[in-house]
């Protein structure tokens, strides 16, 4: 009876997010431009963009280009694309698309359904539906818009509920205080937040600057303890600081 309860409760939400008029994002469309290091060496660039998509929809994309040298080392050529609504001060993922190249292309997408309360996710060995149990639920890509929003509006959760790699996955969050980062920007004030999966041996470190609407300026990712990729802000267009 309570598992009915929540799925009731959960359809609800599902309705009310299907019928509500989406509001205008708290951010303007954007492109940043990253350096990116493996193991220490120049490994190639990386970009995000958020732009609109249409009446009430916005797009965000985020993509790794390594080098030759970076390919040798197991870096993936990665491009990830989030379609979302913004809704009573939360993104609504609507689909997710994901392209991943190291000798071969490997593709995935998910299709958020609010009102049955699924997500259709369709990889390389078929389809699968995924049930919708909590909310706010993200998409690989949306997850650093709404890292800044949240940060723009003072709290953070303990973790973000995601849908990757074909299941619900779930991140916890924690900030690690605060620090200043030499980009070819200047030096720009950041708050640090650690991002890891329990149980597992990877983490990210993003550090966001309030100068620039708390985008990631420096995004560090580490496995064992190790940091194996640094991705560095260089380039900002449509994001005035502040």
């Amino acid at each position: 009876m309570r598992r009915l309860a929540s799925l009731l409760v959960l359809l609800m939400l599902g309705l009310a997010c299907s019928s509500a008029a989406a509001e205008d994002l708290p951010l303007p469309a954007f492109r940043a431009r990253f350096s990116v290091t493996a193991l220490g060496i120049p490994a190639g660039d990386a970009d995000f963009q958020l732009e609109r998509a249409d009446a009430g929809r916005w797009r965000f994309v985020a993509r790794i280009l390594p080098n030759a040298l970076a390919r040798t080392l197991g870096v993936e050529e990665r491009r990830q694309e989030s379609l979302f609504r913004y809704v009573d001060g939360t993104l609504l993922a609507q689909e997710f698309t994901e392209s991943r190249e190291d000798g071969e292309t490997i593709t995935a997408s998910a299709r958020f359904d609010w009102q049955q309360g699924e997500v259709s996710v369709t990889e390389q060995d078929g389809q699968r539906q995924v049930p919708i149990e909590t909310r706010p639920l993200y998409d690989e890509a949306s997850l650093y818009l709404a890292l800044m929003l949240d940060l723009a509006a003072e709290r953070l959760p303990d973790a973000y509920q995601v849908v990757g790699d074909g299941k619900l996955r779930s991140y916890a969050l924690q900030r690690t205080g605060e620090q200043r980062i030499g980009t070819p920007l200047g030096e720009l004030a950041a708050i640090g937040v650690k991002r890891e999966r329990p149980g597992s041996d990877r983490r990210t470190v993003l550090w966001c600057a309030p100068t620039y609407a708390y985008l990631p300026v420096l995004i560090v990712q580490e496995r064992k303890g190790q940091e194996v990729l640094r991705m560095t802000l260089g380039e900002v267009e449509g994001l005035a600081p502040r």
